[in-house]
C-alpha cells in the first residue's frame, strides 16, 4: 500500500456496506468501522452525498479512509483519501474529495 492513496469507485447502492467490508479485506484489512458519516452537498451546490470517515487495520497499521459518495441510480460513486491514521491530514483529505463532480 503506498500512502496517501485517492481512489474512486462506483458500488451497487443496495450492497455497498458489504462491498466496503469486501474491498478492505480483499486486500488483508480488518476491523473495518465507519467512525462518522454526515450529509452534505457536493461542490455543485445541488447534489446531496454523504462524507464518511472510515478506519481499519492493515498490516498492523491503523488506516484512515475519508470519502465522498453520492447515489445515481442504482450506484454509488465514492472518491476517497486513504492514509495511515498517523499520516493522513484531514484537511487536505477533505478538500480531495470535494472535488467530486458528476456529469
Amino acid at each position: 500500500m503506498q500512502v496517501p492513496t485517492v481512489s474512486a469507485t462506483a458500488m451497487d447502492t443496495a450492497k455497498m456496506e458489504d462491498q466496503l467490508r469486501e474491498s478492505v479485506e480483499s486486500v488483508g484489512g480488518s476491523d473495518v468501522k465507519v467512525v462518522s458519516s454526515e450529509n452534505v452537498t457536493l461542490a455543485d451546490g445541488k447534489t446531496k452525498g454523504t462524507f464518511s470517515k472510515v478506519s481499519f487495520k492493515s498490516s498492523g497499521y491503523g488506516i484512515t479512509s475519508y470519502s465522498l459518495a453520492t447515489e445515481m441510480g442504482a450506484k454509488t460513486i465514492s472518491v476517497a483519501y486513504t492514509s495511515l491514521t498517523d499520516m493522513i491530514d484531514a484537511k487536505i483529505a477533505k478538500e480531495v474529495v470535494y472535488t467530486l463532480t458528476l456529469k
